[in-house]
């Protein structure tokens, strides 16, 4: 898989080097070590403390999880404190203080724990619970993925002409419906319901990522733009990776409950666990759904406006 990547890999690098033009302003710019290294500490540590809660034999409630988590916050808090006594920071958090910004942030962090959800979730019940091999869990994956590839040709567009509100609230709706039937998943749904089902949450992610990302740093000064961008990033990558673990936690959790309580069959017990992972995953799209309601089109901003105002 990797060697098949690396070509491709290599052919955009050499089409970057050779087309891409530098059109932002070059500026002097000095790298905190200190920073640097509280926030692979921090981030580090949350990450690998949810990493290890979904492992066999471990959970949220693990001393080593728990200590993990917390070395992982503190060391959060540590950077943001940091980042706002330095004349040049890292990251400059000032971002935060531009309202839809903060709100595109939260509203992609939940996104990605959606993303996610299916891109682990649906391959363990096809694989496992179905006996599909992973050909054929790729190829039923394909048009989903296809779908939001090409979806750039007209989401743009629409964004263009009526700004992120429509885009935004129909999208989280489709996401919702999707993950809202995928928590009723059992060996005898039918695989084109399923085929279905991913193509409409496909079709929702697609129409979120750019009207959100963009309303978010529409709103940002020239400025801190760069800086939006990577905190924007960053927050993305931390979610994902969270909400792998926790999702990977929680399906672990109902699968071992299953098989305590109710029936020692393990495919039964894996099937109840992806249940209730989606059924987790669709209450965080719920909330992406009620945030999107409060999201509208912005334009840059020429000051230092505060999130009050």
């Amino acid at each position: 898989m990797f060697i098949f990547v690396i070509p491709i890999a290599l052919g955009v690098l050499i089409y970057g080097y050779l087309r891409l033009v530098n059109v932002g302003k070059l500026q002097p710019a000095s790298l905190d070590i200190a920073s640097i290294i509280i926030a692979a500490v921090g981030f580090g540590g949350l990450v690998y403390g949810f990493s290890r809660a979904g492992e066999p034999g471990s959970s949220l409630s693990d001393p080593l999880v728990l200590g993990l988590i917390g070395i992982g916050v503190v060391g959060i808090a540590l950077f943001a404190w940091r980042q706002t006594r330095l004349a040049s920071p890292l990251l400059d958090l000032r971002v935060f203080r531009f309202p839809m910004f903060t709100l595109s942030v939260v509203m992609m962090m939940v996104v990605m724990v959606t993303l996610f959800s299916s891109a682990i979730l649906l391959p363990f019940y096809f694989q496992e619970i179905r006996h599909f091999n992973t050909l054929q869990t790729g190829l039923f994956l394909l048009p989903g993925g296809a779908l939001m590839g090409f979806s750039g040709l007209f989401v743009g567009r629409i964004f263009d002409r009526s700004g992120p509100r429509v885009l935004v609230i129909g999208g989280m709706l489709l996401v919702v419906f999707a993950l809202w039937q995928w928590t009723s998943l059992n060996p005898s749904t039918s695989v084109i319901w399923l085929l279905g089902l991913h193509v409409i949450f496909s079709l929702g992610l697609a129409c979120l990522f750019t009207p959100v990302l963009t309303t978010g740093l529409n709103q940002l000064p020239q400025a801190l733009h760069s800086h939006g961008t990577a905190i924007s990033n960053t927050l993305q990558q931390v979610a994902g990776a969270i909400g792998t673990a926790l999702l990977i936690t929680i399906m672990s959790a109902g699968q071992a409950r299953h098989l305590q309580t109710i029936s020692a069959d393990p495919l039964a017990a894996l099937n109840a666990g992806i249940q209730q992972a989606f059924a987790v995953a669709a209450g965080l799209a719920v909330v992406g759904l009620l945030l999107a309601l409060f999201l509208r089109r912005t334009g840059e901003t020429s000051g230092e406006t505060s999130f009050i105002h």
